[in-house]
């Protein structure tokens, strides 16, 4: 409930959203997003997960997977997790204290919320993408008109606290 209210806050129009196959998405995005959005959810079948599946603690291998469309008119080609799945890749592999099994964790709410706010500016304003063409979100989006260095970034952050 949290997520789509926060989800809906933060965006506007008529749009696509995928989702896995979590169920407690089925009664919440209704409840928020009811007639606004084409919704599509991509559920995917697990195998019988083996003894080192659970002793690398590795999910089961997905062996198949049904795309259910659960409001409006969702195209069944986008209805995929793959954006989310990678993102969520990169926010482990470059920040630690997000990786599984690790030391690198925060003991602190602000902590948390300070790294993870310092990633999510890097990676908008900073960090090329090539398939933006070598441009930031924040240029693809309109919110800048060049890639910050690491000094503006932290110059901008200082003056806004």
């Amino acid at each position: 409930m949290t997520f789509c209210s926060k989800l809906r806050q933060a965006t506007k129009g008529h749009f696509h959203l995928s989702t896995d196959g979590f169920r407690s998405y089925e009664n919440a995005v209704p409840m928020y997003f009811a007639g606004q959005i084409d919704y599509g959810m991509l559920v995917k079948i697990f195998g019988k997960s083996s003894a080192e599946d659970q002793r690398q603690y590795s999910p089961a291998r997905i062996v198949g997977a049904n795309k259910e469309v659960v409001m409006g008119s969702p195209d069944e080609d986008r209805i995929c997790t793959s954006h989310s799945e990678r993102l969520n890749g990169s926010i482990r592999c470059f920040t630690k204290r997000m990786g599984r099994l690790t030391y690198c964790f925060s003991k602190k709410w602000e902590n948390h919320e300070a790294a993870m706010g310092l990633y999510f500016a890097h990676y908008n304003f900073c960090r090329t993408h090539r398939t933006l063409k070598g441009r930031t979100p924040a240029m693809a989006a309109g919110l800048s008109d060049h890639v910050w260095t690491m000094r503006e970034l932290l110059d901008k952050i200082s003056s806004t606290t």
